[in-house]
This record gives C-alpha cells, sequence and structure tokens, in this order.
C-alpha cells in the first residue's frame, strides 16, 4: 500500500524574483494551458499579488476585443488557454498602451512571442522559441531580468533627467534672446555669460545627475515627459528673468550690470530647477538622501557661482561686473520665491489638472468636429 503526491517543484528563490519585479514596477500576469484553478493555487503558492479570479480560456475567446481586453487588464491568472488566445491577450495588452515582455520555452509560444514587445524563451525550451525570441536567458536563470530591468530604468531615467535639463536651459535662454529682441531690449547674454549659466545650471549637475539618479518607473513617452516638464518651466525662468533685466536697464545702469543681474537671476532659478526635474524627485516614496540629494547639489554649485562672482579674474573672464551684497540677497530672494512658487504648483498637481482638463476638452472638440448630419 503506498500514498503517492504530485506537486509542481518551485524553484528556491522565485519569491525573491517576484518581490525584484514588484520593485521594478512590473506587472507580473500567468498564462498557461492548464486548469485555472491550478494555476491560481501555485500562483498563490509562490506569493504572486493576484488581482481577480483566474479566467477561463474558453470563456475568454467569446469575448469581443474590447471585453478581452478588459478582461485582460483586470485579472492576473489566466488558465486553459490555447496558442491562438495567448497571442491575442498579448495583442490586446499592448493595444492598451502596455509594453509586454513574453517568457515561453515551448511551441506553442510562439505566437505570443512574436507579438510581444520583448520575447523571452527558456535556454531550456524548444529550439523554435529561442530562435523568434529577443532574449534566450541562459541556464533558465529568472533572477537576472528583475535586475536588468531596474538597471534599464536607471539608464533612461538618467537620460530623461539629462534631457529634461538641456532643453529646460536652451529653452529658456531662447526665449529670453527672443523676448529681448521683441522688446527692444540689448541682447541679454554675451557667449561668455552664457558659458557660466551652462557651466553652474548644465555642466556639472549634468555629470551628478547622470552618475546618481535613481531607477524609477518610465513614462510611456520620454519625448511627452521630457516637454511636459521642460517647456514649462523654461517659460516661468523667461517670465521673472525678463522683466528684471527690463528693470534693470530701465534703472539706467550699465549694460554688463544689467547683464550680469539677468545672469545671476537666472543661475539661481536654473539651480532651482535641479530638485524639480531630477527623476528621483518624482518618486511617490523616495527615500530621504534621495530628496535631499538635488537640493544639496544645487547648494553647492550655488556657492560656485558666488566664487565666480567674487573673484575679479573670474569675473573679468566671464565678463560679469561686481554686484552689491544687496543686490546679490535681493536676487537670491527673487530665486527662492521663484523656486517655492514652482516646486509649490508642481506638489500641489495643479498642472497635471489643467492639462487633463485641456485634454478632455481637445478630445470633446474632435468628437464634436467628427459628429456629421445623417
Amino acid at each position: 500500500v503506498a500514498l503517492l503526491r504530485f506537486g509542481e517543484e518551485l524553484r528556491p528563490d522565485v519569491r525573491e524574483i517576484l518581490a525584484g519585479f514588484g520593485r521594478a514596477g512590473i506587472e507580473l500576469k500567468v498564462i498557461s494551458g492548464d486548469d485555472p484553478a491550478t494555476v491560481d493555487a501555485l500562483a498563490r503558492r509562490v506569493g504572486l499579488d493576484v488581482t481577480g479570479e483566474a479566467a477561463s480560456g474558453p470563456a475568454l475567446a467569446a469575448l469581443d476585443d474590447a471585453a478581452a481586453a478588459d478582461e485582460a487588464e483586470r485579472r492576473s491568472i489566466f488558465g486553459r488557454v490555447e496558442p491562438a488566445l495567448k497571442a491575442r491577450l498579448v495583442a490586446l495588452l499592448r493595444g492598451r498602451r502596455h509594453y509586454v515582455a513574453m517568457v515561453g520555452d515551448g511551441v506553442n509560444d510562439i505566437l505570443s512571442l512574436r507579438r510581444a514587445n520583448l520575447g523571452i524563451a527558456m535556454e531550456s525550451g524548444s529550439a523554435a522559441a529561442r530562435s523568434v525570441a529577443d532574449l534566450v536567458l541562459l541556464g533558465d536563470r529568472f533572477d537576472v531580468l528583475p535586475r536588468a530591468v531596474i538597471e534599464g530604468q536607471r539608464i533612461v531615467a538618467a537620460m530623461e533627467a539629462t534631457l529634461v535639463l538641456l532643453l529646460s536651459r536652451t529653452f529658456y535662454v531662447l526665449l529670453i534672446i527672443a523676448g529681448a529682441e521683441m522688446a527692444g531690449l540689448p541682447f541679454p547674454l554675451t557667449p561668455r555669460q552664457n558659458s557660466v549659466l551652462a557651466f553652474a545650471t548644465v555642466g556639472i549637475p549634468l555629470i551628478v545627475l547622470a552618475i546618481w539618479v535613481p531607477p524609477r518607473r518610465l513614462p510611456r513617452s520620454l519625448l511627452a515627459e521630457t516637454l511636459r516638464v521642460s517647456i514649462p518651466v523654461s517659460i516661468a525662468v523667461v517670465l521673472v528673468a525678463l522683466p528684471t533685466y527690463a528693470f534693470v536697464l530701465g534703472t539706467g545702469v550699465p549694460l554688463v550690470e544689467a547683464q550680469t543681474v539677468l545672469t545671476s537671476l537666472t543661475v539661481f532659478c536654473g539651480l532651482g530647477l535641479l530638485p524639480l526635474i531630477s527623476s528621483g524627485a518624482r518618486e511617490e516614496s523616495p527615500g530621504r538622501l534621495v530628496r535631499l540629494w538635488p537640493w544639496l547639489l544645487a547648494g553647492i554649485m550655488l556657492a560656485v557661482y558666488l566664487v565666480i562672482l567674487a573673484l575679479p579674474i573670474a569675473r573679468d573672464f566671464y565678463e560679469l561686473t561686481t554686484l552689491g551684497p544687496h543686490e546679490v540677497l535681493g536676487l537670491l530672494g527673487i530665486g527662492a520665491a521663484w523656486t517655492m512658487a514652482v516646486h509649490g504648483l508642481r506638489r500641489s498637481g495643479l498642472a497635471r489638472r489643467v492639462e487633463a482638463v485641456l485634454s478632455r476638452a481637445v478630445g470633446r472638440d474632435r468628437m464634436a468636429g467628427g459628429v456629421r448630419p445623417g
């Protein structure tokens, strides 16, 4: 007499791997040909964060694309799924603007691997699956995937911070020059003054941000996110810097002094942007060091610029002039008030609410424009 027990053999590090995917912000779904109850039990056994009940393949196959896409987004476990339906689920998720990575090992996974944004095959799987996959996991090492994703997020987050920093400075310098020309004011910045502005607000901060920036979940569109941040902050810099330049010129001071005031105020505002545009500052719950380091960097670069402004040899090289203590403190006060206002608007979410209202308004206009009399 014997008692036989059959069970799935789980990887010893499966919980750690799933936790790594969670830290990377990746939503996991299990699509299998086994019975939904079996797949659901195994998923819960390994600690997978399951949303909704397990879905049955035949029931999903009877739904239209819209309803099936809703189910694909809402549920985490799918059982009794045929190869064609698995590929359809991948395509539906991509149609909902999800970036889909598919992991498979058999011939029945070929369609899904080809339709996914990223097809990942197991080394122990079929040769056909390996031939169509974008990546092959040597030694079936699942544990490398979370680390690879997090490192990729770090690289792209650094790219985003770099682009925002460069574009913001480019935009507000161009807008200041164009605004001065339209207002009939003297040319606002000489090449050397522009170089010290670039050095203090872009040069050194860009290198530090590229090394330090922490990983974060990436936006759907890197270009859209970059422009969404850089254009408003550039306009905000111009709204403060250009009127100050015109006011100082109106007092009858020499042009070089007015240019020094403009350069200094632009540097102060540009440094105030560093904590705003660094990717770590936009995390939902960043650590204390992540929150404070951009401010520390801005403070260091502020001290560097003040030293340049105080040293005659450096001041003359960058074609700047001496500013009195009261002038410097006044410009620092304007820069600090500007920084607090911009960060306050950012934290309040007002910009996102305005953007959402405008998007809905544009959507209604497009729908209204598309209606034709019957």
